[in-house]
């Protein structure tokens, strides 16, 4: 493998790591023993444990944007089509992974905004890019005057974000898909439409 490909692989297993554990409960030695990668070249890709973090966060932010967030961009369909499309996207999402995957971003911030300002600054642009991208599709919709907000665009879609990671933690500690489909029968509602 070229020195990018050893990157991304450790990367993606380190991802793996933090998501099943969290980021102290898993040793560079394991992640680079499950990686395959000698210790010693760890360093040669990252400065620290803290920046293989960012890079994870950064990595999962992109991945996230082209294969969820990718359907609110879809400007043939209604906006609030969309919307409801997205979250029902997720709720499969989640069902297939049978309640046993969360957010990663939510996981880190739990465990590490309060301990690593570069860390928590890095969970915080990728859930500022997930806000404003549903806030796009939310103003669309309300100057095509498919629904009417009771709030701006930029607040609801704050205010779904939270209600939405609050939703996958609960699904996680339930191991049940009913917090999903009790935010999703709320946001079905507010926004017009079904999620089934």
């Amino acid at each position: 493998m070229d020195k990018q490909d050893v990157r991304l692989h450790l990367i993606e297993v380190g991802a793996k790591a933090f998501m099943a554990k969290g980021y102290h409960a898993v040793g560079l030695k394991e992640i680079l023993a499950d990686a395959q990668v000698p210790k010693g070249s760890f360093y040669y890709y990252f400065r620290s444990k803290e920046d293989f973090c960012i890079a994870i966060i950064d990595h999962y932010i992109r991945l996230y944007a082209e294969r969820h967030l990718a359907v609110l961009a879809d400007r043939a369909r209604p906006a609030r089509d969309r919307l409801l499309a997205f979250f029902a996207q997720e709720k499969q999402y989640f069902r297939e992974k049978q309640c046993q995957h969360g957010c990663l971003l939510a996981k880190l911030a739990l465990e590490m905004a309060l301990l690593s300002e570069p860390i928590r600054a890095e969970l915080q642009r990728g859930m500022n890019g997930w806000i404003r991208t549903v806030a796009a599709c939310l103003a669309e919709g309300v100057a095509a005057g498919e629904f009417t907000l009771f709030q701006p665009p930029e607040i609801m879609a704050e205010f779904l974000y939270a209600a939405w990671a609050g939703a996958i933690t609960r699904m996680q500690a339930t191991q049940s898909l009913q917090p999903l489909e009790i935010f999703t029968a709320f946001a079905a509602r507010e926004l017009g439409g079904r999620l089934d």
